[in-house]
This record gives C-alpha cells, structure tokens and sequence, in this order.
C-alpha cells in the first residue's frame, strides 16, 4: 500500500454502520447482547488502528456513515486539491 500510495493519492473509505454502534451502546439483556457488545467493540477497535496504520503510510482514509459519505467524499477531494496534491 505504501508504494501505491507513494506514487498515488489513494483514498480508503469506510463507512460506519450504526449496527455497530447500536450493539455496543445497548443495554444487554442476556449474555448474547454482551457478546455481541464485545465483539462489536474489537472489531472498532480494530478498524481504527487500521485506518491509523493507513494514515502513517499516506492514505487519505475517510470512516462516515453511509448517509454522510457523498459530503464527505467531496470535502476530501476539494482537501486534497486544495493541497496541491492533484
């Protein structure tokens, strides 16, 4: 990925599901709820360093939920522009 991203703009883009989220913020009622809650907060966990180790290598890396990614992805490109990048 660093080479791509050397010699490329690349831009990684997730989007963040509010399933996830809703699972780590639910008041669990059985211990299905509590693994679910667990595993939900891992694999964000997870995701982040993820997007940090792709940010140390030069990706332009963009986490929005879904309805926020036209906005976002527009902002990043005028960002990235502005900079002088493209």
């Amino acid at each position: 990925m660093q080479r791509v991203a050397n010699r490329h703009v690349v831009v990684f883009v997730t989007q963040r599901g509010s399933v996830l989220q809703g699972a780590i913020e639910a008041t669990p009622t059985q211990f299905t709820d509590v693994a679910q809650s667990v595993i939900a907060h891992d694999f964000l966990r997870e995701r982040s360093i993820v997007l940090e180790r792709l940010e140390r290598l030069g990706v332009h890396c963009l986490d929005v939920p879904s309805r926020g990614l036209p906005v976002a992805l527009i902002n990043r490109y005028l960002l990235i522009k502005q900079r002088g990048l493209i």
